[in-house]
């Protein structure tokens, strides 16, 4: 287990995550970081997992 809000370091050992809520600590969405990158709706993991545009894209997502 690590924490870290290092989008890089997450996408490149994490398979799986949870996502807290920063005020309640509580953990509001669960999954890789590309899928939660990818397909959340939850504003707040949209917002976080988006930040930053240097994270190589998935075979999907190549043009």
């Amino acid at each position: 287990m690590i924490v870290s809000h290092e989008l890089p370091s997450l996408f490149a050992i994490a398979d799986d995550g949870i996502f807290l809520d920063a005020k309640t600590h509580k953990p509001i969405a669960r999954g890789s970081p590309r899928d939660l990158r990818d397909h959340s709706t939850i504003p707040e993991v949209m917002a976080f997992m988006n930040r930053q545009t240097d994270i190589p894209p998935t075979d999907e997502t190549k043009g």
